[in-house]
């Protein structure tokens, strides 16, 4: 017969740890990560560690992370407090039942992240597939110094996921954003992403300051699939000229896409001045490609590329697109005329 025995913490030196803890009257960076209270016997005593600090947290914290489930984030942070010089703040909403989220997120999330606006400066917000992130950024109207923003967005397909309250939160921060991080995180085996992703209202905000910006479509599936290479070329376009280093995942683009990516509409004023540093997919690294980089984007200094094919030109690629690029031993080559470094990652060869 087999005993379940769980070992009850040796909570003797407890009032020590309390003590410790409000000690820490200069702390400027916390990270808060909780597990599962059923097979963590100290998950009382770091809940109550976490609550005796805030009022010493509070005075010098600059930088906050929450991983913490919903069922517990009452328990840890207390909705009321105000960090007075907190200018990041990261937090990751999930659950650990299929329960619904929205009253922890209502009741004590949301009015915690309100009383954080007037000095944030960096905000990253995730959130797991059950859980629905616009109740927040619906709610969080304004704030006023964000200039870095990284969302984990999780998406079931267009019909079943809603970007209305993402669309409003960037239209309210368009005008001082300077750094946007967006990952898609796709939740269903038959997720697929057609050009109807990038029709959608919030991929027409401008964000006329933008100097960084990343996007990925990411899922946990083999068999998601993106077909909206095209379609994610005139919002490329509507910000690459501004953006000092570009970082695109999930998309792989042939030669003529990333011609029109470079080379911009046929309006004039296009141009890729401030462009320092590329990090995207491409069909096939040829010559033609490197010509095409070399006098489209003369002030590159850093490219990474995941590559399906390398080939004497830029048509040698008839069956990239079913290929699975996989990292090798990285080549690099100096171009002295554009100062151009750069590392590729060749897929297999057929």
């Amino acid at each position: 017969m087999c005993h379940d025995i769980r070992h009850e913490p040796n909570t003797a030196g407890f009032d020590n740890l309390l003590d410790a803890v409000r000690g820490l009257t200069n702390l400027t960076t916390l990270d808060v990560g909780l597990t599962s209270s059923l097979r963590d016997p100290f998950h009382s005593v770091k809940i109550k560690a976490v609550q005796a600090g805030w009022p010493v947290f509070s005075t010098h914290l600059t930088t906050l992370s929450l991983h913490v489930p919903l069922q517990d984030i009452h328990l840890v942070v207390p909705s009321h407090i105000t960090l007075p010089r907190l200018e990041s703040l990261s937090i990751n909403l999930y659950t650990r039942s299929l329960s619904e989220p929205s009253e922890p997120m209502r009741r004590t999330v949301l009015p915690f992240l309100i009383n954080l606006c007037p000095t944030l400066r960096s905000f990253k917000l995730a959130a797991r597939w059950n859980v629905d992130m616009s109740l927040i950024l619906a709610n969080l109207h304004h704030i006023p110094y964000l200039r870095n923003l990284d969302i984990s967005h999780p998406f079931l397909s267009l019909e079943e996921t809603s970007f209305v309250s993402l669309h409003r939160f960037l239209g309210a921060h368009q005008s001082h954003l300077l750094h946007l991080s967006l990952d898609f995180v796709a939740y269903s085996a038959r997720s697929l992403v057609t050009d109807e992703f990038f029709n959608q209202e919030w991929c027409r905000v401008l964000l006329p300051k933008l100097q960084f910006l990343s996007f990925s479509l990411s899922s946990r599936f083999s068999n998601f699939r993106v077909f909206c290479q095209d379609a994610a070329i005139p919002y490329l376009q509507r910000h690459i000229p501004t953006v000092k280093s570009l970082e695109v995942h999930s998309l792989c683009f042939s030669y003529d896409q990333m011609a029109s990516i470079i080379t911009g509409p046929k309006a004039r004023g296009y141009q890729l001045a401030a462009l320092r540093t590329l990090d995207m997919e491409i069909l096939c690294f040829s010559p033609d490609f490197l010509s095409l980089l070399a006098h489209g984007i003369p002030q590159l200094q850093s490219l990474k590329l995941v590559v399906a094919d390398i080939g004497p030109d830029k048509e040698n690629v008839p069956f990239a697109r079913n290929r699975v690029p996989e990292v090798s031993q990285p080549s690099f080559y100096l171009l002295p005329e554009n100062n151009l470094c750069m590392t590729v990652l060749r897929g297999p060869a057929i």
